[in-house]
């Protein structure tokens, strides 16, 4: 990673292949320099998607840091709707075939976490998943409600259930 000024970016050489130079200042920004031409890019997202910004020198690197900025902004601002927790729930136990599976995993949610009922999943904390298993009297009950349904981040290998 180097720092992309106009000097920078005319002074970079392709060794016969492109190579991508990222930029040190504004993160998922760089340049892909080619045999004849130089790019700027911004790489965006999970899949990490490479998005052409244009090319150097037609436009300056102030100006494709902007619209790199403008470009990784605005997809941090869309957000998804969170699904519920009893839609979130329908639509997890479609995945048991086994019927005795599904009625265990789908007992224990309905049974031990009914104060979930109104939550999104965005909103969904371990503190609010282990209230409801505080209130499950046995240890092996709490234990069993616990391991089957698949809760989010590494709260399962975390939590002292």
């Amino acid at each position: 990673m180097l720092r992309l000024t106009e000097i920078s970016v005319r002074a970079l050489k392709s060794a016969g292949k492109q190579g991508t130079y990222f930029d040190a200042i504004t993160p998922s920004f760089g340049v892909r320099v080619g045999k004849s031409a130089r790019t700027f890019v911004a790489v965006k997202g999970r899949g990490r998607e490479r998005v052409t910004i244009g090319r150097w020198p037609t436009m300056s690197v102030g100006d494709a840091r902007t619209e790199a900025k403008r470009l990784l902004s605005a997809e941090q601002e869309v957000k998804t709707p969170s699904a519920s927790f009893p839609a979130a729930r329908t639509s997890f136990l479609t995945r048991y075939t086994n019927p005795k599976t599904a009625y265990q995993v789908k007992r224990s949610l309905e049974r031990h976490f009914k104060a979930l009922e109104a939550t999104q999943l965005s909103e969904l904390t371990t503190e609010a998943i282990e209230r409801c298993l505080n209130r499950v009297r046995g240890p092996s009950e709490r234990l069993h409600a616990f391991r089957k349904p698949p809760w989010p981040g590494n709260m399962k290998r975390s939590s002292t259930f």
